[in-house]
């Protein structure tokens, strides 16, 4: 391998494998040569510019390494991605005729009001739901299935905990639940997202 052929083509975040361990050397002199800022060893070399980050690895475990760094940086731009989209369409939401807002930050429609009992906190309940993500996927339907779930107040998400217990038997309410009442920013897998704000259509049916 050319060294010379190299270091026209740096480019931001590039990779470069040199298969042949006697060219290393000789690989690194001439850059510190180029680029006298520059940090280098045998096994990595990184160089530290704004608008240039390049990787030398001959090694395959610092390559994996440097791949799972990659993959972490994009989840967190995801993350970011998701946060901001929760919260601009949390303050629009909130400007909407008909939405509340408690002190926690949870937000509800009241879509059917009654005057029935009300659960607390160590309540059994049946309720209908649909639950979604902003962007419209569905992640639970039970007016669908037309087969009502049978939950533990005390066990579901902060949020519904707290939402819940505003409701009445037979009444329908629309909930915004923020991602810290919710799953935060962990998510659940490929299920919900980093900062994932939720939304969901409830009706309690029973106090049991």
């Amino acid at each position: 391998m050319c060294v010379s052929s190299l270091t026209p083509s740096f480019r931001r975040g590039s990779y470069y494998r040199i298969k042949h361990k006697p060219f290393i050397p000789l690989f690194l002199k001439t850059i510190r040569y180029i680029f006298p800022f520059t940090k280098a060893t045998s096994t990595l070399f990184v160089f530290l510019k704004p608008d240039i980050s390049i990787f030398l690895f001959p090694e395959e475990k610092i390559s994996i390494k440097l791949a799972k760094r990659e993959s972490k940086t994009k989840n967190k731009g995801a993350a970011g991605h998701h946060r901001k989209m929760g919260e601009d369409f949390l303050a629009i939401n909130l400007q909407k005729d008909g939405v509340f807002e408690t002190k926690s930050g949870l937000q509800y429609l009241i879509v059917e009001e009654t005057s029935g009992a009300k659960p607390d906190e160590w309540s059994t309940i049946r309720i209908h739901q649909r639950a979604q993500l902003l962007d419209g996927k569905i992640l639970e339907d039970t007016y669908r299935q037309n087969k009502p779930d049978e939950v533990a107040l005390n066990e579901m998400i902060e949020g519904l905990q707290e939402g819940l217990q505003l409701m009445s038997i037979g009444s329908r309410f629309k909930f915004w639940v923020p991602a810290d009442l919710a799953w935060g920013r962990k998510g659940t897998s490929n299920k919900i997202p980093p900062y994932a704000v939720l939304a969901f259509d409830i009706r309690l049916v029973e106090i049991l």
